[in-house]
Order: C-alpha cells, then sequence, then structure tokens
C-alpha cells in the first residue's frame, strides 16, 4: 500500500516521520513550509484571525518564552523523550517540501507518489481537493484526547485543567472538522514523575506514534476495522491564541509544585 505522508518540519514531525517510514515504510514524506507571505499579507493574515489585544499578549508571550530560553529547554526534553529519531530526517527518500499543502506543487507530488491513504501529522489544515486525492480514508494522529481536546497545544489543557489522564493521542478520519473525524484509537501518554511541559508533549507524541503504527497494521490485515464518531458536543476546540502567557505560568508552576510527580504516585500500579 502506497502511503504518503504530510507533515511539518520540527522536532516532533521527524520522529513520526522516521519512524513510519522505518516501520511501514512511506512512499511519499510531503513537508508544508506554509505559503511564501509578504510582511504585509502576513500582517493581514493575523489581523483576520486576532483581535490587536490577542497579537500583543501573543507577541509579550514568546518575548517572555525568549528570555527564559524556551526553545533550548524544548529541544533538550524532546531529546530525552523522542531520541535520534527527532534530530534529523533519517529516510533515505528526499523529502519533498511545498509551501501550502493545498496547492496545485503540493497536488502533484502527492498524485506522483499515487497514494493508496493519506496521513496527516503536524500539517496546516489540509483541504477537500487534496483529501480527494487519497482513495482510501486520510488518517489524522492527533496529539490530543479527542473529542475533549481539540484543536491547538491539547497536550498542555489537560494540565491546565487539572485532567492528566486526558493527556494522549488520537488516530482518527480527517474531515471538515478540526480534529473530529471517526476515531480509530485512542492511547494514553505515559508520564515520568521529573517530566516537565515539553517532555508532557513528547510523550503524547510518542504514544501517538505507536498508535498510528497499531492502526496501520489493522487496516493492512484481514480484519475489519471499526471506529468511533465524535460527539462535538463534548470537550472543546482550542484555538493558539488560548495558550495566554498567564496560562502557561500557571502550568509551568503547578509542575514545579509536583502536579506531575502526584499523578505518577498516585497512577503507579506498584505504588
Amino acid at each position: 500500500m502506497n502511503l504518503v505522508l504530510l507533515t511539518g518540519d520540527g522536532p516532533e514531525h521527524r520522529y513520526v516521520a522516521n519512524r513510519l517510514d522505518r516501520e511501514v515504510g512511506l512512499a511519499a514524506i510531503v513537508v508544508d513550509e506554509g505559503k511564501r507571505l509578504t510582511a504585509q499579507e502576513r500582517l493581514a493574515q493575523l489581523r483576520r484571525r486576532y483581535t490587536w489585544p490577542q497579537l500583543a499578549g501573543r507577541g509579550v508571550h514568546r518575548f517572555a518564552l525568549g528570555i527564559i530560553g524556551d526553545d533550548a529547554e524544548r529541544q533538550r526534553e524532546y531529546d530525552q523523550v523522542l531520541g535520534s529519531d527527532s534530530r534529523a530526517w533519517a529516510t533515505e527518500r528526499p523529502v519533498q517540501r511545498v509551501h501550502g499543502i493545498n496547492g496545485d506543487g503540493a497536488h502533484a507530488l502527492i498524485e506522483a507518489a499515487q497514494p493508496d491513504r493519506l496521513l496527516v501529522y503536524g500539517s496546516r489544515i489540509v483541504g477537500p481537493r487534496t483529501l480527494a486525492l487519497s482513495p482510501l480514508p486520510p488518517l489524522n494522529m492527533h496529539t490530543g484526547w479527542s473529542p475533549e481536546y481539540r484543536g491547538s497545544a491539547c497536550a498542555f489543557w489537560p494540565l491546565f485543567d487539572r485532567r492528566l489522564d486526558f493527556l494522549g493521542a488520537t488516530v482518527h478520519e480527517v474531515t471538515a472538522n478540526v480534529d473530529g473525524g471517526s476515531i480509530y484509537g485512542r492511547a494514553r501518554a505515559r508520564l515520568e514523575s521529573d517530566d516537565r511541559l515539553h517532555s508532557v508533549f513528547a510523550r503524547c507524541v510518542r504514544a501517538g506514534t505507536d498508535l498510528y503504527l497499531e492502526v496501520l497494521s489493522r487496516l493492512g490485515g484481514d480484519e475489519e476495522v471499526g471506529t468511533t464518531p465524535q460527539d462535538l458536543t463534548q470537550g472543546n476546540e482550542y484555538r493558539a491564541v488560548d495558550l495566554t502567557m498567564w496560562a502557561d505560568l500557571q502550568v509551568r508552576l503547578a509542575i514545579r509544585r509536583g502536579l506531575i510527580v502526584e499523578f505518577c504516585r498516585t497512577n503507579d500500579p506498584m505504588s
């Protein structure tokens, strides 16, 4: 079966792509680097999405993260959990880059690979014309527990809500609803007591990749694979702008005060 992965270019995307290619084989890896926009076009796009106070809040949050060295901290924690698969592309096939996953260039690359099924992880929203290139239902790996946590930063909000049993990943059919298609499977992240904010996300990525491989194995076998429709009246769909500096600070403080340590202690069958 020809499987084509649509993804991004971060450490987590490389980890998922490397493992899928090594363990099930991929006909193509298409990395979406986003549309090329001028500064004016980028500002207009942001203005359509956010209010001025929201834009200001995002700017202050990003400045604060830069001050505390959050990027370096994230990379260290990803390295600890995801290892070498997150550091570089390990696939022998060329990684094909596009500026816009729904453009003609992306469509040409996907069609050339003659996909039987599209796999999605971490790309921008895939439109109906792109999804139509997949004869079999396209799948997405969402690093969140759907339908309770859909959209953006879904490894963050269970920490904020003190609902750590909802940390994990979902493999579902891709539809017009964000993270809302029928579910093929869900997997919980296995936390360690010394985890921090970014290692929690990395553990969701690892759990989701294991689940992706399990679902693909079942779909490639002789058994019939059922799905579970999502009730989108449950849970919430989060946007990037919802993660404010204040929410971020609350979660980091809660982790320092033992949020994850206590969860691991009370959920360890040997304790």
